[in-house]
């Protein structure tokens, strides 16, 4: 096939929480497997967890710290690859001139639908019990569509990615509208108003989803039992968990989880 690329793209990575940081002349993805990577980009810092993926521009000087039993499906694209294409639902112009200084960090960052992280999980087995340079090549090429198909929104108001950031960063704690609403600055009517508009959800309907997407993470790529993952995921109760799980994913943890 002519289209298969001849380098090595895919790798699985593991980094150390010794801060790093380098730049390259090509773009990258960097996609946690588990866990979260500590970025800082752009003089901002970024953070990074499962079910997320973050795109690197070329020549885009970045550090990055993660704990070490974490891992990450790291994706080199090729120079020539047109990051508009990849961003095109993200960024507010549409210009297929490359401008790496066009790029914020909220326009970088962006969520992983249920499909794509399954498809994930596939790369990551292929990645780890065997080598095939032609199909590592067409994962890469069906990845590729795949992400840029993805149905996301414009780029949320800088009110509620502070709202998103604060979920993210404690998934597990009872956040309440009125608690969400003062970090918006907004009333608790306004911002669910505001952030069904920019997300297109509720805000209890999307922390539901993080959590679920989170324990999907947990339960193909961890031995933790039930009780642990549920408490990890924000569920007092192993049973409510189990309902929502299979709610989600038409199946129960037990039957998703992949045996070694």
């Amino acid at each position: 096939m002519n289209n298969i690329p001849n380098p090595k793209r895919l790798f699985i990575r593991t980094y150390g929480q010794q801060p790093k940081g380098h730049s390259h002349s090509h773009p990258q993805i960097t996609i946690p497997l588990t866990g979260t990577i500590n970025m800082i980009m752009n003089n901002e810092v970024l953070n990074v967890h499962y079910g997320e993926a973050v795109v690197i521009p070329n020549h885009t000087f970045h550090q990055f710290k993660a704990q070490e039993n974490f891992r990450f499906l790291v994706i080199n694209l090729p120079e020539t690859f047109n990051l508009n294409r990849l961003l095109q639902n993200n960024v507010k112009s549409n210009n297929d001139n490359y401008q790496t200084d066009g790029y914020q960090n909220s326009d970088l960052r962006f969520y992983l639908d249920e499909k794509i992280l399954l498809f994930i999980q596939f790369i990551e087995k292929q990645l780890t019990t065997a080598g095939n340079n032609t199909i590592e090549a067409l994962m890469l090429e069906l990845f590729t569509e795949l992400i840029c198909c993805i149905d996301r929104p414009n780029r949320p108001d800088p009110r509620i990615i502070k709202v998103i950031n604060k979920i993210n960063q404690d998934i597990a704690a009872p956040h309440c509208i009125a608690s969400l609403a003062d970090t918006a600055c907004l009333s608790p009517s306004q911002f669910k108003v505001v952030f069904k508009q920019q997300l297109g959800c509720l805000p209890n309907d999307y922390i539901t989803q993080r959590r679920m997407q989170k324990a999907l993470g947990l339960i193909l790529n961890t031995d933790l039992p039930l009780t642990i993952i549920a408490e990890q995921c924000g569920y007092r109760s192993v049973p409510a968990f189990i309902r929502r799980f299979r709610t989600t994913y038409n199946q129960t943890p037990n039957k998703m989880r992949i045996k070694p």
